[in-house]
């Protein structure tokens, strides 16, 4: 239809999913991977395994923002960056181009 397919599969996007850039069926997936690695991620961080920097900011340095976990895959819950929502946006931009 508009010429985008998915990222993952390959097939036809409908429009009202360009957003994501992925299927509906490739989507469903997806976010449930993602869901899972979060919740282990979670655990690992609760139970002090993963810990939250000092520094601030792996890219910037900023010590301001509250800072977010970024993984760096998904097959490894233990491999994250710890950015802030600027740099966070940034990575997720860089990805989806």
């Amino acid at each position: 239809m508009y010429g985008l397919r998915c990222r993952y599969c390959k097939k036809s996007i409908d429009y009202k999913y360009i957003r994501s850039k992925c299927c509906v069926d490739c989507r469903d997936h997806h976010r449930d991977k993602i869901q899972r690695v979060r919740y282990i991620t979670n655990i690992l961080i609760r139970e002090g395994y993963l810990s939250n920097p000092d520094i601030g900011c792996q890219e910037c340095g900023n010590t301001q923002d509250r800072l977010h976990v970024h993984h760096l895959t998904y097959q490894r819950p233990d491999k994250i960056k710890w950015l802030c929502p600027v740099c966070h946006t940034r990575e997720h931009e860089k990805l989806y181009v």
